[in-house]
């Protein structure tokens, strides 16, 4: 299997922002490309990717703590596909704020 390349720092900074983390990420044996390829059970780079999104706030199993999974030519694009938009990823940003605002006016 090829070695989970690191996110870039945009990327990170989104998924932060929607308090959301990279959960799943592999080359699943499935959607490997055909070819003559000599250890057919081991991902290589030009393979998909198979990515899950999960919210911060919940344990990994909880209903609900996944977001999204998407299949990719890249783990890039996987990781793009599965990022939220539009009224959830408001909704998303909305819920970290008022996790932060809560954490603040405890602290004081």
């Amino acid at each position: 299997m090829s070695k989970r390349p690191k996110l870039d720092p945009i990327t990170a900074a989104r998924l932060n922002e929607l308090g959301l983390k990279v959960w799943g990420a592999y080359q699943p044996e499935s959607n490997f490309i055909p070819n003559g390829r000599t250890l057919k059970r081991v991902a290589e780079p030009g393979d998909p990717w198979r990515v899950t999104l999960v919210r911060k706030d919940r344990v990994v199993w909880d209903d609900g703590a996944q977001v999204g999974h998407a299949l990719a030519p890249t783990f890039e694009e996987a990781v793009e596909a599965c990022i939220p938009t539009g009224l959830l990823a408001s909704t998303m940003r909305l819920a970290v704020a008022v996790d932060k605002l809560t954490e603040a006016i405890r602290a004081s």
